[in-house]
């Protein structure tokens, strides 16, 4: 089972500003996209898994959707009754 994790780099408040549009005439933009082309941060992560186990948590996943709907529903039904 592979996992990514992408991290974007943020901007400076300087680039930002100068990244606006209307603000710092037509160079504005290419100083903000030089800034934000920072390292990046991203992971790729592997582990090895079976069948049975990838089964296991896409029961569990659905399980919890479900509990979480179910206490979403009481949540609405209790705000309106009161």
């Amino acid at each position: 089972m592979y996992g990514a994790v992408l991290d974007r780099p943020k901007q400076s408040v300087a680039a930002a500003v100068q990244s606006k549009p209307g603000k710092g005439g037509a160079g504005a933009g290419a100083a903000g996209a030089v800034i934000q082309q920072g390292s990046s941060n991203a992971r790729v992560v592997r582990t090895e898994t079976s069948a049975s186990v990838l089964s296991d948590l896409v029961t569990r996943w659905r399980a919890f959707k479900d509990d979480v709907r179910q206490v979403r529903m009481y949540i609405v039904i209790v705000v309106l009754m009161s």
